[in-house]
């Protein structure tokens, strides 16, 4: 016996393959997936997974406690010396002493007569909660008569730690 199946030309609007009566169109689960979870981590590099590395640790070990607490004095010294030049500069001596030649600088400093022209870096010494400073410097001197004259001097400054990182000079000489 021979079976000969025929099929019918397509009819439109009539679907030949059964299936379900109202279709639900979805997208595909794997693009949903993606767009609500972020992908995974990548994995860590290999050196990570064979654990701690105990030669690493001997190799770069954390700075001295020292040191660090070192360097933050020496920098907040550093900024208040630079307050009290630029105050030296605004024409308020403070409680300089010391004389230029035969005059007090203080007085010529509050008056105009005398600036700081040329500043060294200054030397810092610090012991607990007190610190000393030493400048070397070139001072302008005006005379009477207008005319200018350079003269080099030193400071010397005595700084005192206050509340928290602040430090404060205490006293200021000029030789």
């Amino acid at each position: 016996t021979i079976n000969v199946v025929r099929e019918s030309p397509p009819v439109p609007g009539v679907s030949s393959t059964p299936g379900p009566a109202s279709p639900v169109p979805q997208p595909p689960p794997s693009r949903n997936r993606e767009r609500q979870q972020p992908p995974p981590p990548p994995p860590p590099p290999p050196s990570r997974q064979a654990g701690p590395d105990v030669r690493r640790e001997a190799v770069n070990p954390p700075p001295p406690v020292a040191a660090t607490t070192h360097i933050e004095p020496t920098a907040a010294v550093n900024t208040a010396v630079r307050e009290w030049i630029a105050a030296l500069r605004r024409r308020d001596p403070g409680g300089l002493t010391g004389t230029v030649g035969k005059d007090q600088l203080a007085p010529l400093i509050r008056n105009g007569s005398a600036s700081i022209d040329d500043i060294a870096a200054p030397r810092i010494s610090i012991d607990g909660g007190q610190a000393t400073v030493t400048a070397s410097a070139t001072i302008a001197v005006r005379s009477s008569f207008g005319a200018s004259r350079k003269v080099p001097a030193t400071f010397r400054l005595t700084l005192q730690a206050g509340n928290g990182s602040a430090w404060q000079v205490t006293r200021a000489q000029v030789d």
